[in-house]
This record gives structure tokens, sequence and C-alpha cells, in this order.
């Protein structure tokens, strides 16, 4: 009677941290929480991928968590350089410390997204940068940026990553 016992016990505790862990998720938009636009998103395109094999969306799925940890990776690159800069460099940094052809580029990259009639995506320049135009901008960022690059471009262009 007693292990009957432990063992509805677990599955209530468990239970319970599931509850507070999805609300956790919920809150900080981890996991599977959409919003409206995502939700609406979704169901335009739920009849076409019933239409792929499944071997191709798993693929996808897979590279869904490479995205992931691209995105976050480049967004707390940016971040840190924005504000390191701005602590060292001032609030004109932009201009007064970034080589010129990191601004050129990311200019170049802004005014194309803007003739196609995509809405800006940030208001920051350093957003429409890459690891590549920052590699090519110092040697001791060169490295780790370029390999960056590579990995960035083989999810960004639909190649599986293996193991």
């Amino acid at each position: 009677m007693s292990s009957e016992r432990d063992i509805e016990l677990f599955i209530l505790k468990n239970a319970v941290v599931t509850h507070n862990l999805r609300s956790v998720f919920a809150n900080q938009r981890i996991g599977s929480a959409r919003g409206a636009l995502e939700t609406q998103a979704d169901s335009l395109v739920a009849d076409y991928l019933r239409q792929v094999d499944f071997e191709t969306l798993a693929d996808a799925e897979r590279m869904s968590e490479f995205y992931k940890l691209f995105y976050a990776l480049e967004n707390d690159m940016r971040d840190l350089i924005e504000s390191t800069m701005a602590d060292s460099k001032g609030r004109q940094w932009w201009i007064e410390a970034v080589p010129q052809v990191v601004r050129e580029n990311a200019q170049k990259n802004y005014d194309r997204e803007a003739a196609e009639g995509l809405p800006p995506r940030s208001d920051r320049l350093i957003d429409y940068t890459t690891f590549g135009s920052w590699g090519k901008s110092s040697e001791r960022i060169g490295t780790c940026s370029l390999e960056c690059s590579r990995m960035h471009r083989g999810i960004a262009f639909c190649e599986l990553l293996t193991g």
C-alpha cells in the first residue's frame, strides 16, 4: 500500500512541477508558446505541411533547434558588442568605432529589405550585420565568426547539419 501511495505522490508532484514549468515557459515565451501572429501563420501553412514527406519534416524539426541556438547567439553577440562599444566609445560608437565595411554591409542589408517592401526589423543597424561581416573586419574576431558564418549558412540555406 505504501508503494502505491508513493507512486501517486510522485505523479502528483511531477504534475505540479510540469504545470509550473509550462507557466514559466509561457510567460517567458519559451518552447511552444505561440502568439497571435504565429498561430495565424501556422494555420496558413498547415495544409501545405501535410503534403511534405515525414523525413523532410523531421529534418526541419531537428534544424529548428540549430536555428534557435544561432538566433540567440547572434543576438546576444550584437547586444554585447553594442553595450561594450557604447560604454567604451560613447553614443557615436557605430560611426566612430565600427569598421566601415561592417557599417556599409549593414546599410546595404537594411536598404535591400526596405526596397523589397519589408517593414524594418529593427531600428539598430547592428541587427543587419552578420557573423561574416564582423569576421572580415577583425582578425581577432575573424576565425570564430567565420566558423559561425559557415554553420549559419547551412541552416539558412536548408543544409542538414550532421554529427
